[in-house]
């Protein structure tokens, strides 16, 4: 169930993923690659509960320049319910680097969103963006999400609703256990549980202009290892998705 959580995150996981855009099933374009490495935090003082850190770094390096970019950063989740506690994230691109800073006040249940701007051609950053919502106890931001879909232990067909920060928004998100299936890693095919997401609120916002957001798919190993082994994004112009290609452990 939602709130169980059957699976321990190992100390000093890092997982590799690659990131495409799939037009079509013959039709795959690489856009970058990205990696999370996890640590646990040694003391619960700081967050009232258990803690740890996942360390981001991911770079769409594509022959779409406009996209390109550059997004390193770290997250603090609650390995309870994997929920996010702390965020804060550098994403450079061709013109500005953007700083977002995301703090969830328990007591209150409210996460505050803080966020710079800065044009590469000038030398001092700007306010963007400064607000604050309210919400449940265990809101979600993208990266602590696919740690939550690691550790849910679902029936099949059951569904569970996760409060998702998605562009300064917070949206009910339906995840369901859909079925399963297999996918190839490491020179082995890999039972997973297949996890479908969608919107409880009607539609969200386009990732981009051109970019309608449908709904999205996670294939998670059905195993003691939890591995997120595809995360797919569903738009109208095709699937941005992310496929592990290594594990490092230790």
């Amino acid at each position: 169930m939602q709130g169980e959580n059957i699976f321990q995150l190992p100390r000093g996981e890092t997982l590799f993923f690659t990131l495409l855009f799939e037009k079509s099933k013959k039709n795959s374009i690489k856009l970058g690659s990205f990696q999370l490495s996890y640590e646990p935090l040694k003391s619960e003082e700081e967050w009232g509960q258990n803690a740890g850190k996942i360390t981001v770094d991911m770079k769409v390096e594509s022959k779409f320049k406009t996209i390109n970019s550059h997004t390193t950063g770290y997250e603090i989740i609650g390995t309870d319910f994997m929920n996010t506690l702390k965020a804060d994230y550098m994403i450079e691109d061709m013109k500005r680097t953007v700083h977002q800073s995301l703090v969830f006040d328990g007591e209150r249940s409210r996460i505050s969103i803080d966020e710079t701007l800065k044009m590469h051609k000038e030398k001092n950053e700007r306010p963007m963006t400064n607000i604050g919502l309210t919400g449940p106890p265990q809101i979600y931001n993208h990266t602590a999400l696919l740690y939550k879909l690691r550790a849910l232990d679902l029936r099949q067909s059951e569904i569970v609703s996760l409060a998702v920060l998605y562009q300064r928004r917070l949206y009910p998100v339906l995840v369901e256990y859909q079925f399963n299936a297999s996918r190839s890693f490491s020179g082995e095919e890999i039972p997973c549980r297949v996890y479908g997401l969608r919107s409880n609120r009607g539609k969200v916002p386009p990732l981009r202009r051109q970019f309608e957001l449908n709904t999205a798919s996670a294939w998670i190993s059905d195993d003691s290892r939890r591995f997120p082994l595809r995360f797919e994004l569903n738009t109208q112009e095709g699937n941005l998705a992310a496929d592990l290609n290594k594990v490092s452990t230790g």
